[in-house]
């Protein structure tokens, strides 16, 4: 599933970049170090996928999407202290809120474990899904800034793409 999401992105973007001269210039020039980060973005994209769609398996839709979006909570305080952006008070107060109520939603959900609805491996998934989303939000942000959309999205989809194939072959 994870594999297929990226690979029919990868494919929607090919039109674009076959269409656009400047783009296509942009990827030829791109700088190998920026290259380089962009395909450690593009497994950590991988990693997100593959760990988030592993967890549904494991536990409950619900505790699986909002562990896994609850990204913005992690990348908050790392823009903080890692690329000094501002960190307002209402921030870091629904951070905590939001903090609080991931650790309600985990500690609530073993009251449905006898069903077999929620385990604790299915939420750890999710939220080593999240991570790396987290991950790949700060990587995009920071490189955002130099490389255009369409070549950014095209390299990191198309390694994460590599990567969930690789995967598929290979577990």
């Amino acid at each position: 599933i994870a594999f297929y999401r990226l690979f029919f992105t990868t494919i929607l973007l090919i039109p674009l970049l076959l269409l656009r001269k400047k783009t296509r210039h942009e990827l030829r020039t791109l700088p190998k170090t920026t290259v380089l980060i962009m395909i450690v973005i593009g497994i950590i994209l991988a990693a997100h996928f593959a760990l988030w769609i592993s967890s549904l398996k494991m536990t409950s839709v619900a505790s699986s999407v909002i562990l896994v979006t609850a990204h913005p909570v992690l990348v908050a305080p790392v823009s903080f202290y890692f690329l000094k952006e501002k960190l307002s008070l209402i921030n870091a107060l629904g951070i905590a809120i939001s903090l609080g109520g991931v650790g309600l939603l985990v500690i609530g959900n073993y009251g449905f474990a006898a069903f077999g609805l929620d385990t604790l491996e299915g939420n750890i998934l999710a939220l080593l899904g999240g991570i790396a989303a987290g991950l790949y939000i700060l990587g995009g942000r920071t490189l955002r800034k130099t490389v255009s959309t369409i070549t950014y999205a095209f390299v990191v989809y198309a390694v994460g793409t590599i990567v969930l194939f690789i995967m598929c072959l290979t577990l």
